[in-house]
């Protein structure tokens, strides 16, 4: 039997903002999103996910030196990193992978959360991806964090305030545990009205397809 909802279609995205691969899984999501049918009763919750949580909080590190110590050298990585800065070109995203810095992007992961509270979380997720690929900011850095708060519609001293006082630990923690109970080691890693799951970042027309199942086995419920 179909049934009438009046909450939104909730879609849970785990993602880490220096995941390349994230940052187009955003663009394409959101593009599918907005023509989806049923957009505007779509809720994009962003959860947690760390890639290099073993980084001091305090450090950048350019991503060929990170890519390096973890194996990645040479003309492999310089192939993906063209593969991705074409993907995203098509997205109209912009990659400078010889600006970007890999960092520990819990302070980051704050400023997602906070920004949840007045529905600025999309605003906030799309503020940090181009000040890590486009404009190779420390995204780790409390100062840089207020100000890209700040520019995405967070008031700049509630933003210091999370930060120095470590608020949403808990909250990070919780995403990356259910995270790891649904069995995710890579991001990004969508969740579509509790029923359907992307893995990757894969195409506008796949998140299209995967919103019209998701809303197809919310109707039947």
């Amino acid at each position: 039997m179909t049934t009438g909802h009046d909450d939104p279609m909730v879609i849970d995205v785990w993602a880490d903002v220096v995941c390349p691969f994230c940052y187009l899984g955003h663009a394409a999501l959101d593009r599918a999103v907005g023509g989806f049918a049923h957009g505007d009763a779509v809720d994009v919750r962003y959860r947690s996910f760390q890639l290099a949580p073993d980084l001091p909080e305090d450090t950048a590190v350019p991503v060929a030196e990170y890519l390096a110590a973890k194996g990645m050298v040479g003309r492999g990585a310089d192939e993906m990193h063209d593969r991705i800065v074409a993907q995203g070109a098509a997205l109209g995203l912009e990659y400078r992978f010889d600006r970007a810095l890999m960092a520990n992007t819990r302070a980051a992961h704050r400023m997602v959360h906070l920004a949840g509270e007045s529905q600025r979380s999309a605003a906030m997720v799309e503020r940090l991806y181009r000040a890590q690929f486009a404009e190779g900011a420390r995204v780790g850095d409390h100062d840089v964090l207020v100000g890209l708060a700040a520019e995405a519609g967070v008031e700049a001293g509630a933003a210091r305030d999370v930060l120095d006082g470590r608020r949403f630990d808990t909250e990070i923690d919780d995403d990356i545990v259910r995270a790891a109970k649904l069995g995710v080691t890579g991001v990004p890693f969508v969740v579509l009205g509790g029923t359907h799951a992307v893995s990757g970042a894969q195409p506008v027309e796949l998140f299209g397809k995967a919103l019209d199942a998701a809303w197809e086995a919310r109707d039947q419920a």
